[in-house]
């Protein structure tokens, strides 16, 4: 998985959340022919219900859009010596599941340019887990008190302000 990208909660009604990244890093000495992409996602997430319309991206470009279960995209990428290319993963959130989880790995076949070495590598994203936002209780910041007045209209008066703060978002 890309390093830096971390387990998150993701909300209900989102279009096109990241739920993985994984990078592709060819060492200094010979580049990568990559021949296929399987992603395998998994968790207690319902397809359909929690989540809808997965994509598998390269960057802006769409591979393709896997459903749950083994996912193979044959593809045809050059990952050149000493660079990175950077597969990714989108889910839009329908109706999310309090506490529910969704896993995507990915599995990368490829061969080395100059020794035609066939090999693989596998990896497994953060979970991701669905969660509704809430606010907190919230906290009075200032206080004051105004003497009795009329009030006139399109004139404001501050007696108090209050701070709220979501979570689970």
């Amino acid at each position: 998985a890309t390093a830096g990208f971390t387990p998150a909660n993701i909300a209900a009604n989102q279009t096109a959340v990241k739920i993985a990244s994984f990078s592709l890093q060819a060492g200094s000495t010979e580049a990568l022919n990559v021949n296929n992409i399987n992603i395998i996602l998994s968790g207690s997430s319902t397809p359909g219900v929690d989540y809808s319309n997965l994509k598998v991206t390269d960057g802006q470009n769409p591979i393709g859009y896997p459903t749950l279960g083994n996912n193979n995209f044959s593809v045809n990428y050059n990952v050149p010596a000493g660079t990175t290319k950077t597969i990714e993963v989108w889910v839009d959130t329908a109706n999310a599941t309090n506490t529910k989880t969704i896993i995507a790995s990915s599995t990368v076949s490829y061969r080395g340019s100059v020794s035609n070495t066939p090999m693989s590598v596998s990896a497994t994203a953060p979970t991701m887990t669905f969660a509704s936002v809430s606010l907190g209780t919230p906290t009075l910041v200032t206080s004051g008190t105004l003497g009795a007045r009329y009030i006139i209209g399109g004139s404001s008066n501050t007696n108090a302000t209050f701070n709220f703060v979501a979570t689970n978002g």
